[in-house]
């Protein structure tokens, strides 16, 4: 009996002390291989040149889509994940000069390539910083309209390509990895982000071209200066996140 109770008193102690050891060498969820980022940004144009597109409402809204790869991973929690970004939008405005209304139109298409550096603080919730450069493809067009005139009316065009930097700051969460491996699902996740940082472009000067369409008229095309403006900003990100293990 005596024999019995030391064994068992072994055991248990053995248990006691090696318990602790196990539950801190239990390994976290993998991190993903892949992830699909879809977004809303809204961009706050602070230029006062920014009214020519927009009179009353200096945000444009952008839309974007990022492509995340992991390429290294510390302590199964800290990831830096190089992407690839295209980010969408346009705004359309008017102004009234005397009796010519001049219908404004302003079109923005983003392609950029960073890294995000993430931390998980708990295996549902964590942080990230973000920073991405590339290329602002630029489209103005204007149409100006005589209202006491039968005339055709007047057409502007201009195409810019600039230099783009984007950094955010912001937080993600995503569904316990835990809980759906519980549920048998382990090569897939969802989550939602928030984020704010600066969207700059290089300035901008718009010298669009007037095509009056009238192919007899004597100088059928000239170019007219709409002057400079600074297509930077502070943004919002909203966010939803697809991750593939």
């Amino acid at each position: 009996m005596k024999t019995h109770i030391a064994v068992i008193s072994a055991l248990l102690l053995t248990a006691v002390l090696v318990a602790p050891t196990l539950r801190a060498e239990t390994p976290r969820p993998a991190e993903p291989r892949l992830e699909l980022g879809v977004a809303v940004s809204p961009v706050f144009v602070h230029d006062d040149a920014w009214s020519l597109f927009s009179p009353s409402d200096n945000a444009m809204m952008q839309f974007s889509t990022d492509l995340r790869v992991r390429a290294v991973t510390f302590a199964n929690t800290v990831s830096v994940l190089p992407l690839i970004s295209f980010r969408t939008g346009q705004q359309r405005g008017h102004l009234w000069v005397d009796t010519v209304k001049l219908d404004t139109g302003i079109r923005i298409h983003d392609l950029s390539g960073g890294l995000r550096v993430r931390g998980w603080i708990r295996p549902w919730i964590g942080a990230f910083a973000q920073a991405e450069l590339g290329a602002s493809f630029i489209e103005m067009r204007a149409k100006q309209n005589n209202a006491h005139s039968n005339a055709q009316s007047r057409r502007y065009t201009d195409d810019k390509a600039k230099f783009l930097f984007a950094g955010w700051l912001g937080v993600e969460g995503r569904m316990p990895p835990e809980w759906l491996a519980q549920r048998g699902v382990r090569r897939f996740n969802l989550g939602l982000e928030l984020a704010a940082g600066i969207v700059k472009r290089a300035e901008t000067v718009f010298k669009a071209t007037a095509d009056y369409g009238d192919d007899l008229a004597i100088a059928p095309r000239s170019p007219v200066n709409f002057g400079h403006i600074h297509l930077t900003g502070f943004a919002l990100q909203f966010g939803i996140n697809l991750f593939f293990f």
